[in-house]
């Protein structure tokens, strides 16, 4: 999606793996979408408690040394779950499309 196309019939409904605002940011969807960074940064302190729900092992401090920046929340998926970077981008993906009233689900450690 296109800053032009957020006027458009249904542009509110479009998945927030579809924003694209600069095609150069790493493409964490393996169906071919981009999420942007900037979405996961603004919608931060909503996603925390959501967040320490799915990833169980993840402490505070992680979270808070997170603070939604993309490449950080990967870093730490891999060094608490020994993930390597493929499998925390489709983790965090996973997380990032799930509908908001089903983010609480506990993940298997």
């Amino acid at each position: 999606m296109q800053v032009s196309d957020w006027n458009s019939p249904g542009a509110l409904s479009t998945p927030m793996a579809a924003c694209v605002l600069d095609e150069n940011e790493p493409n964490l969807n393996p169906k071919g979408g981009f999420m942007n960074k900037d979405i996961l940064k603004g919608k931060w302190n909503q996603l925390k408690g959501d967040i320490r729900g799915w990833w169980t092992d993840l402490t505070d401090d992680d979270v808070q040394r997170i603070q939604g920046d993309t490449e950080k929340f990967i870093g730490v998926l891999r060094e608490k779950y020994g993930y390597g970077r493929e499998k925390a981008e489709q983790e965090l993906n996973e997380f990032l499309n799930t509908p908001d009233n089903q983010r609480r689900r506990r993940r298997a450690s």
